[in-house]
């Protein structure tokens, strides 16, 4: 299964997951509705196994059509229930995108599958959203700087920055190596929304996913009072594992525990065997980091990857100054 498709079966999961804990909430606050849908599935059931039969060559021809029209009323019934307690009938339905592919951009047909009508029109739109960038880099875009933010002296240094980036962006959707960036600079320099410029821009052309590595952990701390919780500490690390490209912003700023840098270890050697490209930011230069880890095994393994597979850089200035 390719990077792709196990993204896209996570997504669906998602959507299955989050339904299933909304639709039995909604079933216990509302019992009438709660019997109408157990009558609705076990007739659905009972018309799977008659079509089985069917398919079998049995006569069921007659019996199908009466479940359909049971399945009618009760639907019909169902309807009006939803209505008596001002809901939705989408309130009943996982809540795809698009419907018609269940969000896989692939419909089957007679002729096997072909690609939905939402794929080629919002793929792009998608991956944008599930970039999962924070709404003040939403709209970043690299032909949109506004380098009269930063002091006059260091603006031509700036303008060189962001069009070394969007050039790197370039070589990575042309060919893929594995190779990335590490940008360091001080706080206010412009490196998130030089990320935020690099995530909508590769967007068009590959799956991104950008993360503050200090808020990601705070998330995978949240799964440990989960019944599932080693189920969900890996569903979240193969997710920032196995996109096409890795966005990592302020690099540091987490304490540097082990569980911290043993997690953060499992996510850069994925990656680095696996020769997929990552962009990072932080307030260290790579060697203060190594000096701040040292001591860790861990710690010392994800500053050698980092040197090896990315293009050191610096973003100089604060333009949070002129703010």
């Amino acid at each position: 299964m390719t990077n792709n498709e196990n993204g896209v079966h996570r997504r669906q999961q998602q959507v299955l997951d989050q339904h299933q804990q909304q639709l039995e909430k909604l079933l216990h606050t509302h019992p009438d509705l709660a019997e109408s849908h157990r009558d609705i599935q076990a007739v659905r059931r009972q018309m799977v196994q008659l079509t089985v039969e069917s398919i079998r060559g049995e006569e069921k021809e007659e019996e199908l059509a009466a479940c359909q029209q049971k399945l009618d009323a009760l639907r019909a019934e169902q309807g009006r229930l939803l209505n008596k307690l001002g809901l939705s009938p989408k309130a009943l339905e996982p809540g795809w995108e698009c419907t018609k592919c269940q969000d896989t951009g692939r419909i089957a047909t007679e002729n096997g599958y072909t690609d939905c009508t939402c794929n080629a029109a919002d793929s792009k739109t998608y991956r944008r959203r599930a970039a999962g960038l924070p709404r003040r880099l939403q709209q970043a875009d690299f032909a949109n700087v506004n380098f009269g933010l930063y002091p006059e002296k260091l603006r031509p240094k700036a303008r060189k920055a962001f069009k070394y980036v969007q050039e790197f962006c370039d070589q990575l959707v042309a060919q893929p190596d594995g190779q990335g960036l590490f940008i360091h600079g001080e706080t206010g320099a412009g490196k998130s929304y030089m990320l935020g410029c690099v995530a909508n821009y590769m967007a068009e052309h590959m799956s991104v996913k950008y993360l503050v590595y200090a808020d990601f952990l705070d998330e995978l701390r949240s799964t440990f009072g989960s019944r599932d919780k080693d189920e969900n500490e890996h569903q979240m690390i193969e997710v920032v594992r196995s996109v096409d490209l890795l966005l990592l912003d302020d690099l540091g700023v987490e304490r540097p525990t082990e569980f911290a840098l043993r997690s953060l270890a499992q996510i850069v050697d994925y990656r680095y065997r696996n020769k997929l490209p990552l962009l990072v930011t932080s307030n260290f230069t790579l060697e203060e980091l190594r000096e701040r880890t040292k001591s860790d095994l861990y710690g010392e393994r994800i500053v050698w990857r980092l040197i090896e597979t990315c293009t050191a850089m610096q973003l100089e200035g604060n333009i949070r100054l002129t703010l």
